[in-house]
């Protein structure tokens, strides 16, 4: 099945065959925002994740434990929407790809983080960001 994700490519750093796992439409609601009158609010975000894995193993065997568990990445990332304040969405997609990266596994990521009804007269504006591990630089 191809992607459907906007501008999904090969991911830039990252050689050799790689399969993805993938997340669409993943809807939070995060308390996003550096005007004063967003702070307090939870405000609707909806994520595309694009995880980079070799599937060949868990494809084999058949074992969750040798994959990305996409159920776990989403409440991961909801939890993690919920939990904390973020001034902008790139602060939100940089946390989120630090998780998938080093939580989970994932040799790259692509996430795409939209932001609907922000700005009057477009559906939705946002974020694209793509990291892999050699990328993230130390933890935070």
């Amino acid at each position: 099945m191809a992607s459907r994700l906007p501008g999904a490519t090969r991911i830039p750093g990252v050689t050799g065959a790689l399969d993805r796992v993938f997340i669409q439409g993943l809807t939070v609601e995060a308390r996003i925002g550096v005007h004063a009158y967003e702070m307090p609010l939870r405000q609707r975000l909806v994520l595309d994740l694009e995880m980079s894995v070799d599937l060949a193993s868990s494809a084999a065997s058949g074992q969750l434990e040798e994959t990305i568990d996409y159920k776990a990445v989403a409440e991961a990332i909801r939890a993690l929407a919920n939990d904390r304040h973020f001034a902008l969405v790139e602060s939100l997609a940089e946390a989120a790809a630090r998780i998938i990266l080093e939580e989970f596994g994932a040799l790259a990521v692509r996430i795409v983080v939209a932001k609907p009804g922000a700005v009057r007269g477009t559906s939705t504006v946002g974020v694209i960001l793509e990291r892999t591990r050699r990328a993230i630089g130390p933890s935070a």
